[in-house]
């Protein structure tokens, strides 16, 4: 059963509905490709979209569309929605709505945080803000209600937990995190949880509050490549760092 505050992640393969409560993973189908010869960077969703992006050594970039219904799962292939040459999406995707959608470019440097509309079968792509010099999203992005955008990031060192105004572009929160592969993020009860992308799922909260410390919680069991929840759904506000670090 899917509800509208469930959260979906992807193991690059599959795609599952997780449930927090019980450490429960139920896999999800997808018709209309192969798991056996496709894969997939990241998810995101809405109560009536899902959306992969592809990873591919030719089309890689591209995003899958499929209509969704909730309740009682059910889910039609779409479209295959075509990337523009001087975009590559990043690791990273989350939902605004059923024609917005926000990801990374790697084809800029620094590595932008952009906004994809999707309204037709080729992306329009629009610049948001840079993350830092040397940094690309290390694994998810994450909309709340209220428009911050939580965003793990890697400068192939250190890997961080950071807070975006998305309006904006402002940094709020930027912290080193001992996550070795921070590749999913969600909301549960309050809290935000961080998966490591390692082959055991091990799942993590962060603390909203300085120095924001992370706590293993649970081994999910199953490697995420990405997980997603839809904004609504998304209310929990992080506490800014005593002076909040200037985007660059």
């Amino acid at each position: 059963m899917v509800q509208q505050c469930s959260v979906l992640y992807t193991t690059g393969r599959y795609v599952y509905v997780y449930n927090p409560a019980n450490n429960l993973s139920t896999r999800l189908s997808l018709p209309g490709y192969s798991p056996a010869t496709e894969a997939f960077s990241d998810i995101a969703h809405t109560t009536s979209k899902l959306w992969m992006t592809r990873l591919d050594p030719v089309i890689g970039g591209e995003i899958v569309e499929w209509d969704i219904t909730i309740g009682n799962f059910t889910a039609t292939f779409s479209r295959n929605i075509s990337r523009p040459s001087n975009f590559y999406a990043g690791a990273g995707l989350a939902s605004i709505d059923n024609t917005r959608l926000i990801s990374s470019n790697l084809l800029v440097s620094p590595n932008m945080i952009v906004e994809i509309d999707i309204s037709t079968s080729n992306m329009i792509v629009t610049d948001k803000f840079p993350l830092p010099d040397g940094r690309e999203v290390a694994g998810d992005i994450l909309l709340t209600v209220d428009n911050k955008l939580y965003v793990t990031t890697t400068d192939g060192t250190n890997n961080y937990f950071s807070e975006y105004d998305y309006n904006t572009g402002n940094r709020r929160v930027d912290v080193v995190i001992p996550i070795s592969k921070p590749y999913g993020m969600f909301v549960y009860n309050n809290q935000i949880y961080i998966a490591d992308g390692n082959s055991q799922g091990l799942l993590y909260t962060i603390n909203y509050q300085s120095p924001y410390n992370t706590t293993f919680i649970v081994n999910i069991g199953v490697q995420v490549n990405g997980a997603s929840q839809i904004p609504q759904c998304v209310d929990v506000v992080v506490n800014p760092q005593s002076t909040p670090t200037p985007t660059p």
